[in-house]
């Protein structure tokens, strides 16, 4: 195997991401929390992801400070899904799903689409970048495969 961050693109920089912060470090590396899957069924497939984009009714229930606030045209994520496996599920019964995998499973483009799909899915782009498409393709892939996805930055 090739190495990722001479041809692959995480990020919509131009040129790969070693070329785009040469001028910064020495050397790049990046972990990729891996996609996973366990033996137990889940009816729900909600609970296969952390991250859940709260309805407005869902929000002010959760939310106290809502209530004080204006109403405006917002997005809240809640990371708060009890289904999801606690870590300790996760080390010790989890089967790892590369990238790669999720990448052809799910006809995204590579690494830099399926990192959209996965920002889109917990919220973590602006508006204006945001990809549903993408997001959905993701989604009908590890739904019909029954595959977690990471969280972000850290298991649990």
């Amino acid at each position: 195997m090739g190495n990722i961050f001479d041809e692959e693109r995480l990020y919509p920089y131009d040129g790969a991401i070693k070329k785009h912060f040469e001028d910064h470090y020495d050397s790049v590396f990046i972990a990729l929390l891996p996609f996973f899957q366990l033996d137990r069924k889940e009816t729900e497939k909600a609970n296969l992801k952390k991250a859940k984009l709260l309805s407005h009714e869902e929000a002010l229930k959760q939310i106290d400070l809502l209530k004080k606030l204006p109403e405006a045209n917002r997005e809240i994520y809640s990371y708060d899904n009890d289904r999801y496996p606690a870590d300790e599920e996760i080390f010790r019964k989890g089967k790892v799903t590369p990238w790669k995998n999720i990448v052809n499973g799910s006809t995204l483009t590579g690494y830099a689409e399926l990192n959209t799909a996965l920002r889109t899915s917990i919220g973590g782009l602006n508006r204006n970048f945001t990809r549903p498409d993408l997001m959905e393709k993701l989604n009908n892939y590890t739904d019909s495969e029954s595959i977690y996805h990471p969280t972000e930055g850290a298991y649990g």
